[in-house]
């Protein structure tokens, strides 16, 4: 009984330690869109806007780049159809990563309807033998159109 509670003791320990090791390196980058727009005013019949994503090495540690890529991805869809055909997204792969670096990349957005969208952000790094997934704020952005009239999309 003793020899029992001793391993899974022990197998709770090890399950624990390997948890906490990808947080530890979750927490050593910020993701972050900056300065979003919220709203969109469609005014033009080439509506477009253009979102900011900065992955940030808040470390004093050099992240080599490892065996498969490290991406950022960016993905917009209508609120509640995340399989919507008016779904879009991004990916962008890049290597090692330097102490207190900035990786920035850019989303043009071309909403084909108005309505409330979703943009969702978020890295994974291969660190150590792992992949460590970054997850940014979701983005709510309301699309409006101001002068409905036929035929204005692209």
């Amino acid at each position: 009984m003793k020899k029992a509670a001793l391993a899974f003791l022990l197998l709770c320990c090890i399950i624990f330690s390997a948890c906490q090791k990808g947080s530890s390196h979750a927490s050593s980058f910020s993701l972050e869109v900056t300065a979003p727009t919220t709203k969109m005013v469609i005014r033009d019949t080439r509506p477009t806007r253009t979102y900011t994503i900065e992955l940030k090495n808040l470390t004093e540690q050099a992240f080599p780049a490892e065996h498969g890529a490290s991406t950022l991805r960016m993905y917009m869809y209508p609120k509640g159809r995340r399989s919507s055909p008016l779904a879009f997204g991004s990916s962008y792969a890049f290597g090692a990563i330097e102490p207190h670096e900035t990786i920035t990349r850019t989303l043009s957005f071309f909403p084909k309807e108005e309505g409330d969208y979703i943009l969702e952000v978020w890295c994974e790094l291969a660190i150590d033998g792992e992949i460590v997934r970054i997850d940014a704020e979701k983005t709510l952005v309301t699309v409006v159109l101001e002068f409905p009239r036929k035929g204005w999309l692209p």
